[in-house]
């Protein structure tokens, strides 16, 4: 697992992402014209609980020596940390939200003008919060394969 050069940008950026991300799913979205309901409200809690989830694989790299010495991150949790960055911003887009009277909509469904309805939206932002998980959780097993390789390559280096 090779240390990239966008590891560098990840190892600063997934800091600062762990916290912005989660909370522009629940309430940053009105910012992009999505309708703002009771899932701002309820959703606040789950965004607290993504900000908790999101921080785990950057705490896991900082046992990396390899990583933590070359601020940058191998080049597979590079890329299934870029997966879960993008797919909380389709969930941004596409995630539905209910008022006093119905579904309200998303950021998609006012973009185009109901085009794309709000079932096909909430479809959308379910595969996206699904690989959004994935991607997540892939990125703390490959954090902490890291750590093992890390731990291995130190004490072999110390045994020559």
């Amino acid at each position: 697992m090779q240390i990239t050069r966008s590891g560098r940008f990840v190892f600063v950026a997934q800091w600062v992402a762990a916290f912005v991300l989660p909370l522009f799913v629940i309430i940053g979205r009105g910012l992009i014209g999505s309708p703002l309901g009771w899932m701002m409200v309820i959703g606040i809690w789950f965004g607290l609980l993504g900000v908790v989830a999101m921080y785990i694989p950057p705490i896991l790299t900082l046992f990396d020596g390899e990583v933590r010495r070359q601020r940058a991150t191998r080049r597979a949790y590079t890329i299934s940390t870029w997966v879960v960055w993008i797919a909380l911003l389709v969930l941004a887009i596409t995630i539905v939200d209910g008022g006093d009277s119905g579904g309200v909509g998303s950021a998609l469904t006012v973009w185009t003008g109901d085009a794309v309805s709000d079932d096909v939206s909430n479809g959308i932002a379910l595969v996206a919060l699904l690989v959004a998980f994935v991607a997540l959780a892939a990125a703390c097993v490959l954090a902490i394969v890291g750590i093992v390789r890390s731990a291995k390559s130190s004490r072999t280096a110390a045994h020559a």
